[in-house]
């Protein structure tokens, strides 16, 4: 299974030197990162049963596209517009 980015189209990849999930700079996936992956998705979903594997996937995207600094900021202070 390969996961990519919604905002930049990049592969995303289980980090195993920093234990954390980063993105492949060429958007290429090796076998071994698609098989960190996927056991990744597994251990949260057997840790987590109650959640849906596209929303831990959706989880790890956003992740990877924060890391990525693709972020925006979000002003809570500004009251909604009336309908």
């Amino acid at each position: 299974m390969t996961i990519k980015s919604k905002s930049s189209g990049k592969s995303i990849a289980s980090n195993s030197a920093g234990g954390g999930v980063g993105s492949a700079g060429t958007g290429f996936v090796t076998e071994h990162q698609r098989i960190d992956n996927l056991a990744l998705v597994a251990r949260i979903i057997e840790d987590n049963p109650d959640l849906f594997t596209s929303f831990v996937e959706e989880i790890l995207l956003g992740l990877a596209d924060a890391k990525a600094g693709h972020v925006s900021t979000y002003d809570f202070d500004t009251p909604d517009e009336p309908c």
